[in-house]
């Protein structure tokens, strides 16, 4: 019999910040739940989502990862998949019976992962945005769900730039919201993101033992990934104006020296370029450095030279984003910059991303070509 309430109150929490990196930080809550322990670093390369590019002119989107619209949920899978978990995906089924099950899950101690939420409704802000969650709890009577959100924080301040009065007063820990605005969410249609469907789910199951993973698919993989082979990479067409990989950064470096066509509005310009892009070179510094030590921790447990020289064109792609971010950070200090000099300082920034193209390049041949020789190995 389901009950009006019930909280887990034994989930562990863990704060990821605002990188977008809900997907793994929500495995990663639920398999230390169940006892297995894998660090940040290891499921996000096995994931594969540090590696890759994309962008989109029309959509203003620019991120050092691969995901496209239908989200981080085939990431997720795959990386579950290989450690030895089984998940079983319910979604599109009507809300009350959706509802019934997730609290069966939660009366039984089976901590519930929300493939794909609508934070709009959630964090009350203007604009779709997906994310991954758990659900720990719930409680009819009050009119509330307890979530496990990575993104806030204790004290929510992993989600402050978003500027809304709400999310102060959230926390991650067991975050409560009321059950309309979280069956609010569970509903993407008209966003970039309904493809994945409605009220969808998770249930995972560890692994009964630690698996081995066989790193020569997951080094190909991840080499398509950096190439921008993402279509090939997960098996379906992807709609819209989505440019992958390094041929997605050099396009971004483009409009980024063309100031995206507001050199006449230089107030908008700034906000758009030290406020959302300066987030793209933040990712991507963190990112590509996590790439670059983890493949070369692989390269040296198996003596393998062409991971160990695509470890280091990783790092000269973080290098690059570094410069970038350097230089944007300048325009933020400095909003009031002389149009001469804002237009060769986003020449500057282009150039940046021009050689993080050629790194990104260079990365994904040499991580094909190491992957072909690596043994099976288990760091």
């Amino acid at each position: 019999m389901v009950m009006p309430k019930h909280a887990m109150v034994d989930v562990p929490y863990i704060f990821s910040g605002i990188t977008p990196r809900c997907h793994v930080t929500s495995l990663q809550t639920i398999l230390e739940y169940y006892g297995v322990s894998y660090s940040p670093s290891y499921l996000m390369n096995l994931a594969g989502f540090n590696y890759g590019f994309r962008y989109s002119r029309k959509g203003k989107v620019a991120f050092p990862f691969p995901n496209p619209p239908l989200g981080p949920w085939e990431f997720l899978a795959y990386a579950a998949d290989k450690i030895g978990c089984r998940t079983e995906l319910i979604k599109d089924r009507p809300w009350a019976d959706t509802w019934d099950l997730m609290k069966t899950c939660l009366d039984r101690g089976v901590p519930v992962l929300i493939a794909r939420l609508n934070m709009k409704n959630l964090w009350k802000v203007a604009v779709p945005i997906p994310h991954l969650v758990v659900l720990c709890g719930y409680d009819e009577q009050k009119g509330v769900v307890m979530i496990h959100d990575s993104a806030l924080g204790d004290m929510g301040e992993g989600v402050q730039y978003l500027r809304t009065s709400q999310l102060p007063e959230k926390s991650g820990r067991y975050a409560e919201f009321s059950i309309e605005d979280f069956k609010e969410a569970f509903d993407l249609t008209g966003t970039p993101f309904q493809d994945f469907g409605k009220n969808g789910f998770v249930i995972l199951k560890p692994p009964a033992k630690r698996q081995s993973v066989d790193w020569r698919e997951v080094m190909e993989r991840n080499s398509r990934l950096t190439l921008g082979q993402v279509e090939e990479v997960i098996g379906k067409k992807i709609e819209g104006d989505y440019c992958w990989g390094p041929e997605g950064i050099v396009e971004f470096g483009n409009d980024v020296e063309q100031a995206f066509g507001l050199f006449d509005r230089p107030e908008e310009l700034l906000e758009v370029l030290t406020g959302f892009y300066m987030l793209t070179f933040e990712l991507g510094r963190s990112y590509k450095s996590d790439a670059h030590a983890f493949v070369a921790g692989l390269a040296a447990a198996d003596g393998n030279h062409k991971l160990e020289q695509a470890s280091c064109q990783l790092r000269s792609t973080a290098l690059q984003y570094e410069q970038g971010l350097a230089h944007l950070d300048l325009l933020f200090n400095n909003p009031s910059v002389p149009l001469k000099d804002l237009k060769g300082r986003l020449a500057k920034i282009a150039r940046w991303l021009r050689g993080a193209s050629e790194s990104e390049k260079r990365a994904g041949e040499l991580m094909s070509q190491g992957a072909k020789t690596l043994k099976t190995v288990q760091p």
